[in-house]
């Protein structure tokens, strides 16, 4: 398994990674959404944001843990919404590292190990959500940044 630092170490690099995609949502893409009744790009990222929260709450052993919604009033600027992503990840990193991430949790497959909440709860999500936000960035012409560091371009021996 992972040691518990280089696993906080690594959650935090996947929130900055998803804080630099929300960076570059240009204001008049702040509420466009790919079709009716989907989530906007800044209902995305809330989404993100408070699951991240949520999640962290949980691997914390909160007992009563409610998840905050993908509502984006207050949020609709760019500045605004890598604010919120900053506060979420800051959030959701202090409860990790005060976590047991050794302790037995409940979840929707029984009891589980606090440490695959942060994996599983944190990580995939995040990663699912922003590639998602890449992509629909990508279909409005607006390039995202390199989702792990590194355009696939720019890779020793691609031919892309």
């Amino acid at each position: 398994m992972i040691g518990r630092e280089d696993l906080i170490e690594y959650v935090a690099r996947v929130q900055e990674r998803t804080r630099d995609v929300v960076s570059v949502i240009p204001p008049e893409l702040i509420a466009w959404r790919p079709a009716p009744g989907e989530f906007s790009l800044a209902e995305i990222a809330v989404h993100l944001g408070n699951m991240r929260v949520w999640n962290a709450r949980l691997a914390a052993g909160e007992a009563d843990v409610r998840y905050g919604g993908h509502d984006a009033r207050g949020k609709e600027t760019p500045a605004a919404l890598v604010a919120f992503m900053e506060e979420t990840s800051k959030t959701s990193l202090e409860l990790i590292s005060n976590a047991d991430l050794e302790a037995e949790i409940g979840s929707t497959m029984g009891p589980i190990k606090a440490w695959r909440r942060v994996l599983g709860g944190l990580i995939e999500h995040e990663v699912h959500h922003r590639s998602q936000l890449a992509t629909l960035l990508s279909q409005n012409k607006v390039l995202p940044p390199a989702l792990y560091g590194i355009f696939v371009e720019n890779l020793p021996g691609s031919r892309a």
